[in-house]
């Protein structure tokens, strides 16, 4: 049997100090390390030990700032130096044949800066807004290899670049707007509705539709463009029984360009042209969100429900139609009940229920992504339309 695990080490030092009454500070020093490996139990032939991580250095300055009762500002600034160890082989005891094998580690720095206001118009009126702009910089050596794309089936490479050490050689920038209204209509119930944008610069390469430690997190480079996010949402929100239940009805939907996935076969696994296997498309998501909550009592929790699809189209798989992402999951329940026995202690016990979206293909079998289609996805089984 094979052996996988992953566990994240983190460790914060955070200090905080009130310059004045209306003014206070929160600087947070972090540091991660994301580590997720297999190996095969028994000593022999082909015995090895798989290992990779991502390993984070974070600095974060944060204020706010308190202008007067109807505004208060928050401002700050963070940097991050990210390390990438995609992947590490080595043979486990004196008889494994494997020899050592080592992907090329990956170096990159972030930078984002924001600001926002919450303000009190009149009384029903609260807008939240503001604006970040973020940085992403591939750093140090490195080696990387530019593609001929002219081929959906196979990229193939042209060139070879190496990378010196100690100097940038990739820059993405992007703004990130962020705006909040809510509007209250009585004691107990309000409207809320949101607009964001997010740019996302750390990508995961994923082996099959559950998640394991063979997944792989990877950063843009010259190769791979930053995933840019547009969401809107609109929800209802009612306290009941002087707050003791609350519920809330939310929809939202979600536009994201330069998705990723992989072409059919991908070969993600130690691959030091990982980036050749990419495509790049549109996808988006979509649904509504209930719950029900009980704050007050003995017995108290919630109960979920979340209809949600997300789909992707990329021309180069799938014959350009749209198809589910891996992560699809159109119905999910989660209830959650905590008992007070007494001051000192309470039990607790959570129930949840999910599905998963299937493709139903023209050879009568049903796959949750094309990586699992036991015919290997034939050019005759198509999904059906």
């Amino acid at each position: 049997m094979i052996e996988m695990s992953n566990g994240n080490a983190t460790s914060t030092l955070r200090w905080n100090h009130l310059f004045s009454k209306k003014m206070f500070a929160n600087f947070t020093l972090l540091y991660s390390n994301y580590e997720y490996d297999m190996e095969t139990p028994k000593d022999g032939g082909d015995a090895f030990i798989w290992k990779s991580n991502l390993q984070d250095y974070s600095l974060k300055a944060d204020f706010n700032y308190y202008i007067n009762t109807n505004n208060t500002l928050k401002f700050g600034i963070t940097g991050t130096h990210h390390t990438f160890d995609q992947g590490k082989v080595s043979g486990k005891g004196s008889e494994s044949s494997i020899v050592d094998y080592v992907l090329p580690r990956n170096y990159a720095l972030e930078y984002g800066l924001y600001v926002s206001n919450e303000q009190t118009i009149a009384s029903r009126f609260t807008l939240k807004y503001g604006l970040r702009y973020s940085l992403f910089q591939n750093i140090g050596k490195a080696e990387y290899y530019l593609y001929d794309k002219s081929n959906p089936e196979e990229y193939l490479v042209t060139d070879t670049v190496n990378q010196p050490g100690g100097k940038v050689y990739k820059t993405f920038s992007g703004l990130e707007p962020r705006l909040g209204i809510t509007y209250t209509l009585n004691e107990v119930s309000s409207i809320k509705a949101s607009y964001s944008r997010t740019n996302q610069y750390i990508h995961l390469a994923q082996n099959s539709t559950a998640g394991t430690p063979l997944d792989i997190w990877f950063p843009s480079s010259p190769n791979v463009k930053p995933q840019v996010a547009d969401q809107v949402a609109i929800g209802y929100f009612r306290n009941f029984k002087d707050n003791m239940y609350e519920f809330s009805a939310e929809t939202y939907y979600k536009k994201m360009d330069h998705a990723i996935d992989f072409k059919d076969h991908a070969d993600l696994l130690l691959n030091r042209k990982m980036e050749g296997e990419l495509r790049f498309g549109k996808a988006w998501s979509y649904g509504l969100e209930l719950l029900v909550r009980k704050n007050e009592g003995k017995l108290n929790g919630w109960i979920s429900y979340t209809y949600s699809r997300t789909m992707r189209k990329i021309k180069e798989i799938n014959k350009g139609k749209e198809f589910a992402a891996p992560y699809d999951k159109p119905h999910n329940i989660s209830v959650v009940l905590n008992y007070e026995l007494n001051k000192r202690s309470q039990i607790s016990a959570n129930w949840v229920y999910a599905t998963t979206a299937l493709r139903l293909l023209s050879c009568g079998q049903s796959c949750h992504r094309r990586q699992d289609c036991p015919h290997l996805f034939r050019p005759q089984c198509l999904p059906y339309a």
